[in-house]
């Protein structure tokens, strides 16, 4: 059994995927395999994946088109691995993956925890959804320094629900953080899956990983590259998610993830639809009695208290939309309530919500590399562009010194 497994669902990703799988075989490392989970791509995906011959590689192929939360659940179930990562094509990991993992997965069997939570760094590819949507200035937004800290997993769901933090700070299994395989295993004999429709993979990992363990352990040292590029914006895109036969509400969720800068109301979706599934379960029952996910405060939470029509209207589409989480209600109401939802929101989104002060930071900071004894910290403006394979080996040549300092002071400090 390999060590790590690096789960990889893939569907019309030929742009991005040779360079994510780049950044992990470029590395010098052997026990961990790749599962390569092609959903019925039609761009040419499906014939490059059958050309690769790494022995590492564990390609399959999805019986039919999957759902994103289908798909996700079909790759994960291939995995043999001891801990567990999920990548999005447009991913990577970094260049120093396997050494660092090394490290944290010592330290979690030496203080029994089963997940590894890292600082977000963020790859933003090319491409004119990309620019019109987040108008960055970088394309790479970087920070690591030596700590790690065992954090409550209960209170960082709570903060997420009560709008304290983002959803983006649950370790949630996709290229931020390291699942033990026992999480995964206990959630495929529950519930038959781990993620749902209802919400995205990430929001519905981060959910189940902190109602099935107490604490987590946080890494300020990033293990993985978020990307962002037209492929994953155009999942969050409703004409083209709606046009698909089986409409489901996770319909919302990708618009709203999409509208909206505070993405809490993923986390409600995937609580209420986990609820059920842990009856017998008396650690996650205990936390879910706290968490009171189903009292609609939380939706309201997120819409201002003013008495204007438009507020109004919004607050009571929330309210209904409550009572369709779950397995209530006719996909021809759930449809219906997106649409006026979305045009609601159209109307007044911009004057409700804004954006954190920390995205806004991370997202505008003034060009800069830097690095010194205890922190490394890295943005290239667009200009500079390269693929996230080409990246590693810019920044492993340039700060290659760097790396290993901290990473040799991470594990003196901590084993």
């Amino acid at each position: 059994m390999a060590k790590y497994s690096i789960i990889i669902p893939v569907r019309n990703a030929l742009e991005y995927l040779p360079h994510c799988l780049n950044t992990i075989t470029s590395q010098r490392y052997d026990d961990y395999e790749v599962i390569i989970s092609d959903n019925c791509s039609d761009d040419g995906t499906s014939d490059y994946i059958k050309s690769l011959t790494d022995s590492h590689f564990k390609t399959i192929k999805t019986p039919q088109k999957f759902e994103i939360a289908d798909s996700w659940d079909f790759a994960i179930k291939h995995a043999a691995g001891e801990w567990l990562i999920g990548l999005g094509a447009d991913d990577g990991l970094m260049p120093y993956f396997f050494q660092l993992a090394d490290i944290l997965t010592n330290y979690c069997n030496k203080k029994n925890l089963s997940i590894i939570k890292s600082n977000r760094s963020y790859f933003f590819w090319q491409g004119k959804q990309v620019d019109e949507t987040y108008k960055i200035k970088e394309f790479v937004s970087y920070n690591a320094n030596s700590k790690i800290e065992i954090l409550s997993c209960f209170n960082v769901v709570k903060k997420a629900l009560n709008n304290h933090e983002s959803f983006y700070d649950m370790p949630q299994m996709y290229a931020t953080s390291i699942f033990r395989r026992s999480i995964i295993d206990t959630a495929l004999c529950t519930m038959g899956r781990t993620t749902f429709n209802n919400s995205t993979q990430d929001a519905s990992l981060g959910v189940l990983g902190c109602l099935l363990e107490k604490n987590y352990l946080y890494c300020e040292i990033p293990v993985g590259w978020v990307g962002t590029s037209n492929a994953a914006h155009s999942f969050r895109d409703f004409k083209n998610h709606a046009s698909l036969s089986n409409f489901d509400y996770a319909n919302f969720s990708y618009n709203l993830y999409k509208h909206l800068p505070n993405n809490n109301i993923l986390v409600i979706g995937a609580l209420k639809a986990m609820q059920n599934s842990f009856c017998n379960n008396k650690m996650v029952l205990k936390k879910l009695k706290k968490l009171r996910v189903n009292d609609n405060s939380y939706l309201l939470n997120l819409i201002d208290k003013n008495n204007n029509k438009e507020d109004a209207e919004i607050r009571e589409i929330f309210k209904n939309l409550c009572n369709f989480y779950g397995n209530s209600g006719t996909l021809k109401q759930k449809e219906n309530l997106f649409l006026k939802l979305t045009v609601v929101i159209r109307k007044c989104i911009k004057k409700m919500f804004a954006l954190p002060k920390r995205i806004k930071n991370k997202l505008c900071k003034i060009l800069h590399i830097k690095s010194d004894n205890n922190k490394i910290s890295i943005t290239l403006d667009k200009q500079q562009f390269m693929p996230i394979n080409e990246l590693n080996s810019f920044i492993e040549e340039k700060y290659h010194a760097d790396f290993d300092n901290l990473l040799r002071k991470l594990q003196k400090q901590y084993l």
